[in-house]
């Protein structure tokens, strides 16, 4: 199967000196980075936010470094992204957040839409009101309204920013369980989760792990 993700001897300024790993299309992968802003510049590395210094980067059979802004934005719909701080937008509630990109590519949110968002929250055991600020939120619930609002697009890529990071064992649990059953909901989804924590290495049950704070990361299989 073809690889989702490629990178071949990526360096990036300081954090990365040529990176070199394929993670095949189907797979859910564990990237292991000694700390969250080397998660957050893999995951502006994938939907080019910024571009590497040398070497290639193919998401999605996509040279990313040399798309157009509109292939980007092409590119960037197929992936869904769950940002270390949840990347929500700070006035709007966190319903208008989960549905926003729904607005913008059909012009409103159907009922089986809202009921598979509104399941979604349930199953996080989210027990708050949706039409709060941001601001109001936990970090958890934070990530939880960025995974639903990603989750309805039926991406192709799921990108967990560290989001499995710094919560309890049995919020981490219940998350994980649902963003791998997701994983698992379409056969030819790729997930991929940045983690800079041991516990979240240890536990995460994936496909592949590699560990890329090296300057040739590792792989292991599990």
């Amino acid at each position: 199967m073809a690889a989702a993700i490629s990178f071949s001897n990526v360096t990036h300024k300081t954090l990365f000196e040529q990176l070199d790993f394929d993670i095949e299309a189907g797979t859910s992968a564990l990237l292991v980075t000694s700390r969250e802003d080397e998660s957050s510049a893999l995951l502006r590395l994938l939907v080019g936010m910024v571009r590497p210094q040398s070497g290639s980067l193919h998401v999605l059979d996509q040279s990313v470094p040399d798309l157009s802004t509109n292939q980007l934005y092409q590119l960037r719909r197929q992936i869904g992204c769950i940002p270390f701080q949840g990347g929500l937008v700070s006035n709007l509630k966190m319903w208008e957040n989960i549905t926003l990109p729904l607005l913008y590519a059909n012009g409103a949110v159907d009922e089986s839409q809202t009921e598979t968002a509104l399941a979604y929250l349930e199953q996080l055991e989210f027990r708050g009101e949706v039409m709060v600020l941001p601001a109001h939120l936990t970090l958890y619930e934070k990530r939880i309204t960025a995974f639903v609002r990603a989750a309805l697009q039926q991406p192709k890529l799921m990108v967990y920013c560290n989001s499995l990071d710094g919560i309890s064992n049995a919020t981490r649990g219940i998350f994980s369980s649902l963003a791998l059953d997701f994983h698992r909901s379409s056969p030819g989804r790729t997930s991929l989760f940045l983690t800079s924590s041991a516990d979240v290495a240890r536990e995460l049950a994936v496909d592949v792990q590699f560990t890329v704070h090296e300057p040739s990361p590792s792989k292991r299989t599990t």
